[in-house]
């Protein structure tokens, strides 16, 4: 595979997700001093393609990776670093937990069936997550609450933890003086639902940051103008769907509003506040 970094500023860049093994965006920012990795990956396949990379435009690996959450395709890659592993004390509970996991095939049907990996991170780990046998999910050497920043030299990095729908213990990574966004999944749903009491928060937070660039980790960057208009679909999909428990009905609704289909980040987004709306119904009907 290509080895390619994308630059955001003069002090952030990404090395591009790889879709198909499900490898999220992972972000760099590179200081005078140190530098500092946004995710540690999902694989030692993908820690190789991290390195190689990295070597390939004559980075150093860094000597400090956080962690924006506890999903596996962000953290299973840690333990091949020699790096120090920071992560918020949410995700560190995780990893404490997840370093107890077995991940050969008995044992991963068996997280499955207790509702740690979904049916498709299953599928994903057994596929591409290669000597996942011998695999120990790395436990965090530092951890931290509410937030912490990184000096870096000629720049810092701000981790901030937000929470939301995706888990509770999403972090950002803020980067001032290039005004870059590193998002993770936060803005992402939860098995196709959003908990509006836990996305209202976050959306305010990101939007009280001035911000030119903004990387979520399965997709392209945002500008400044685009990333304003993708959050902006929050607040009108949510007003939209309303108190809509039917899929059908909101998607009619909005053809009916506008006049035509949903994109697909309107779809996705559509789908999980209807999503949020029946998991609320289902429960209040346990």
């Amino acid at each position: 595979m290509e080895k390619v970094i994308q630059y955001l500023g003069k002090h952030t860049a990404y090395i591009p997700e790889n879709k198909e093994r499900n490898e999220p965006n992972i972000g760099i920012v590179i200081g005078s001093e140190a530098s500092l990795l946004v995710d540690a990956g999902s694989s030692i396949a993908h820690f190789e393609r991290i390195e190689e990379t990295l070597e390939a435009h004559e980075l150093a690996c860094p000597r400090q990776i956080v962690l924006t959450h506890y999903h596996w395709d962000h953290c299973f890659a840690a333990t091949y670093y020699e790096s120090v592993l920071y992560a918020q004390n949410l995700t560190a509970a995780k990893l404490e937990y997840m370093h107890t996991w077995r991940l050969d095939d008995a044992h991963l049907l068996q997280l499955r069936q207790n509702g740690d990996v979904s049916n498709w991170s299953e599928q994903m780990i057994q596929k591409y997550v290669p000597g996942r046998e011998h695999l120990r999910v790395k436990q965090a050497d530092i951890v931290f609450n509410d937030g912490l920043t990184f000096a870096l030299g000629s720049v810092q990095a701000q981790a901030i933890h937000v929470g939301g729908s995706h888990t509770n213990d999403s972090t950002l990574v803020y980067v001032p003086e290039d005004k870059v966004l590193f998002l993770g999944d936060s803005l992402y749903s939860s098995r196709g639902a959003y908990k509006r009491e836990h996305l209202q928060p976050l959306l305010a937070k990101i939007q009280s940051l001035d911000v030119e660039q903004a990387l979520l980790s399965h997709r392209e960057p945002f500008n400044r103008q685009e990333f304003q208009a993708y959050l902006q679909l929050f607040s009108d999909l949510e007003r939209l769907v309303g108190d809509l428990d039917v899929h059908i009905q909101a998607h009619r609704k909005f053809q009916a509003t506008y006049n035509r289909k949903p994109t697909p980040d309107e779809f996705y987004i559509l789908r999980g506040f209807v999503g949020g709306n029946i998991a609320k119904r289902d429960q209040e009907t346990d």
